[in-house]
């Protein structure tokens, strides 16, 4: 039997779908739903089929070099030849609705953006050799120059392994900063209240409230210059407090889909949970914000970090919809640790 062709319309829904399909955890209603959807229309299922494929052979993209990726959007549209308008459509919807999630092609000559969505980490080469880790719901823009290396990060949390150029120095830029530094390794978080700058190896020069062109003259005196596992957040309008010392692989544990906590609050776990898994984690007994928490989660399964709070600390976790989960106060709590 001949398949039907697929409309505009199914191909969007079918993008949609796929993307729900792809998530780490897929409730049964999700999965009911889709079944559902896909018994409707045979054109449905072409649909289906089209972007599953596609995106199949699209996964290859990955692996390629950077200085192939600008034409990711040539390539589907050899891949895609004689479709017509379907093709067209399920190219844009493609590059603008998935691929983007590791890559944005240049919106300036030499510019590049990269950029993570919820829940997701992508590795990235740049020209020099140097490499960016960008971790959950992050955003940065590279600007290569013959004098120096701009980055700018617009959101979220970036680990920085740099090749050394001391005539080329590399500048990121914050909302409430910026850092330099000639080669080095080095972690950047916005938290929304400011710019936590964590150094692995190396020396980085801070500065609060300044833009990436005051720190790239041979001139400029950094507010501070830290050293290997020393810490300071840039926040806009004040001064840099004085680096504290820190446990740099801690820092780094989310490069291995964990995260590390020594004594922080569940109200701190909990932002930190929004960050990583879809929907909304929130407590619903504001005395449970300073409840202390100590140990290893695992960020590669939502449900079984829920769970494990809810069996380790005495609190009860209520998944009220998909969109929104409570963790509420259980009798006869107790402090204890993960394992």
């Amino acid at each position: 039997m001949k398949r039907k062709t697929p409309n505009t319309a199914a191909l969007k829904q079918a993008t949609q779908w796929f993307v729900k399909l792809d998530a780490s955890e897929v409730s049964d209603a999700t999965k009911t739903a889709f079944f559902t959807w896909l018994d409707k229309d045979v054109a449905n299922q072409s649909a289906y089929i089209e972007i599953e494929k596609l995106w199949g052979q699209l996964e290859i993209t990955r692996q390629l070099p950077l200085e192939t990726r600008p034409r990711i959007r040539d390539w589907l549209d050899q891949l895609l030849g004689g479709r017509g308008a379907i093709g067209a459509f399920i190219s844009a919807t493609i590059v603008l609705g998935l691929v983007t999630l590791f890559y944005i092609a240049p919106t300036q000559p030499n510019e590049y953006q990269y950029a993570t969505a919820v829940g997701e980490r992508g590795d990235f080469r740049l020209e020099d050799g140097s490499l960016l880790q960008l971790n959950t719901d992050s955003l940065v823009t590279v600007r290569m120059e013959k004098s120096r290396r701009l980055l700018t990060l617009q959101k979220g949390e970036v680990y920085f392994d740099i090749a050394h150029n001391a005539n080329r120095p590399l500048v990121v830029q914050t909302s409430d900063g910026a850092v330099r530094v000639l080669g080095t390794r080095f972690n950047i978080r916005q938290t929304g209240s400011g710019s936590v700058v964590s150094v692995i190896e190396g020396l980085v020069a801070v500065a609060a409230g300044v833009e990436a062109s005051q720190m790239s003259g041979s001139n400029f005196k950094p507010e501070y210059t830290l050293a290997a596992n020393q810490q300071t957040e840039l926040t806009k309008d004040e001064l840099v407090p004085e680096p504290t010392e820190i446990d740099s692989q801690n820092v780094l544990a989310w490069r291995q889909g964990k995260l590390i906590y020594e004594g922080n609050t569940l109200s701190e776990v909990v932002n930190d949970l929004n960050r990583y898994f879809p929907g909304t984690i929130r407590l619903e007994d504001p005395t449970l914000s300073a409840l202390e928490i100590v140990g290893v989660l695992n960020l590669r399964n939502r449900s079984a970090t829920l769970a494990a709070l809810e069996a380790t600390f005495g609190v009860q976790v209520v998944q009220v919809s998909e969109q929104l989960t409570l963790i509420q106060p259980r009798q006869n709590t107790s402090p204890q640790t993960i394992d």
